[in-house]
């Protein structure tokens, strides 16, 4: 992850910048583009629901669990 923004589930959930998600519930993420993969399972998964993550974090693998929230609206920019 390049960023958690405070307050946000990841940051609740204990995630870090410069973590790396291998896995969300159980489903390994594809190396050719994780990220993608990951919204997209995120985006089919029910807001509330908990979701274990197998994340590596400077070489060292663990398990965490996140609550998955719901997405803030995205600011309107103005005209």
């Amino acid at each position: 992850m390049r960023t958690v923004e405070s307050g946000a589930p990841a940051s609740r959930a204990g995630l870090r910048a410069g973590d790396i998600i291998v896995k969300y519930n159980g489903e390994a993420l594809s190396p050719s583009n994780p990220k993608r993969q990951l919204w997209q399972l995120i985006m089919e998964t029910k807001v509330g629901t908990q979701v274990p993550l197998v994340v590596v974090r400077d070489g060292n693998w663990s398990t965490v669990s996140v609550a998955i929230g719901k997405r803030p609206p995205e600011p309107r920019r103005k005209r």
